[in-house]
């Protein structure tokens, strides 16, 4: 992930909240928007 934050690929990624956890979030959160 960090070397992805890093490259020019991700130039247009701004105030995007990113969770490196193992894929718990997306489990314990709930389908609701």
């Amino acid at each position: 992930m960090i070397e992805f934050m890093l490259s020019d690929t991700a130039a247009y990624m701004q105030g995007s909240i990113i969770y490196v956890d193992g894929g718990t979030d997306a489990q314990l959160r709930p389908d609701a928007f």
